[in-house]
């Protein structure tokens, strides 16, 4: 028997990507954020931010703009889903 546990952790909501290796764990997204979407994982040596609730993200771009290592970018409506951008082609 497979045993299936939800994903904790991501990597991007419907507005931003975030690139945990280029995340120096200096938190200031975490702290920008106002929906408290980006959580961080602060182990000894295991450091970064992460995508703790991405249901959350209301894409502003706090944290993108308060991140100086460029590890946060904005996807925005480029990134719709497979369903989402099928159903736009069809409407036009």
């Amino acid at each position: 028997m497979k045993l299936h546990f939800p994903t904790l952790r991501h990597d991007s909501t419907k507005y931003i990507r975030l690139n945990t290796s280029l995340c120096k764990a200096c938190w200031m997204c975490v702290q920008a954020c106002p929906n408290d979407v980006i959580g961080q994982v602060d182990l000894p040596i295991h450091k970064h931010s992460h995508i703790d609730q991405a249901e959350r993200c209301g894409g502003c771009q706090k944290c993108v703009r308060a991140c100086p290592n460029g590890a946060i970018h904005y996807i925005g409506n480029e990134q719709l889903h497979k369903s989402e951008r099928s159903t736009l082609e069809r409407t036009r």
